[in-house]
Formats: structure tokens, sequence, C-alpha cells
């Protein structure tokens, strides 16, 4: 199952609410009253940017994983590194 970050969730506080319920709930989970609250009630989840010099970190941090990734595979793994970052290349762009 992979998790979609654009999909509508139930709040985490009504959610951790419902809790006790759910059990008596599950069989109905897929009815279509409980179908039409869910989409009622549920709203897209939205994050927050990733602050830039925390991303420039986890390059740094990942980046000889990566590099011995693409040895390894043989793959372009540029959106992992500072390469594919479009930030970086936009800088490049400018000074070179």
């Amino acid at each position: 199952r992979v998790k979609d970050s654009r999909a509508p969730i139930v709040p985490p506080r009504l959610r951790k609410a419902l809790a006790p319920m759910r059990p008596m709930l599950d069989p109905f989970r897929d009815t279509a009253p409980l179908r039409g609250l869910r989409n009622l009630i549920a709203r897209p989840q939205s994050y927050p940017k990733l602050d830039p010099g925390l991303k420039a970190a986890m390059i740094r941090f990942y980046q000889p994983q990566s590099d011995a990734l693409r040895t390894l595979t043989g793959h372009n793994l540029d959106v992992w590194t500072a390469e594919g970052d479009p930030a970086r290349q936009q800088q490049k762009n400018v000074i070179g």
C-alpha cells in the first residue's frame, strides 16, 4: 500500500477520538452511509515545505549511499543528489 499525500484523510484529533468506536464501525466501513460521512469530514493533508537547509543536509548525509547505489545499479539517481536539485541547477546556470 502506497501512501498518497494528496488523498483526503480524517483529521488526526477526530480519528483519535473515534478510535474506541472503530471495532463497532469496521463491519460497516465500506457502506455508502459511512463512506459519505467520511467524505464530508476528510480533508487533504497539507505538509509544510521542506526547509532548504534540512534538504541540503539530507542530500549530504545520503550522498555516499546514493553514489554506491548508482554504481551498483547503473541508474541515474540525480534526483536524490545535489545535481538533481532544481534550486542547485538554477544556481549553477546563474553562476556558470
